[in-house]
């Protein structure tokens, strides 16, 4: 069979992103963040959520999560999860 062709992308392509100095510039407290981990000495990789006063972690192949109220407990004491 013929091979897939697949174009490139580049930033002009509609890619929804900005620099980090713009973050700077203008920081969006409120934003939504998503974050992922994976390290070699890890036993499983790991998914963070923060929304607002909310932190969401869920660690693949793990049957629970966590999820902290920041606000209330800024040191991650309580886990609500």
């Amino acid at each position: 069979g013929a091979e897939p062709q697949f174009k490139p992308v580049t930033a002009g392509d509609g890619w929804q992103g900005r620099p980090l100095q713009a973050f700077i510039d203008r920081p969006e407290p409120d934003r939504e963040i998503l974050s992922e981990y994976h390290d070699g000495g890890s036993p499983t990789g790991f998914f963070m959520l923060r929304a607002g006063r909310w932190k969401y972690v869920s660690y693949a192949g793990a049957p629970t999560a966590q999820l902290f109220d920041l606000e209330r407990d800024p040191d991650e004491l309580e886990d609500l999860g």
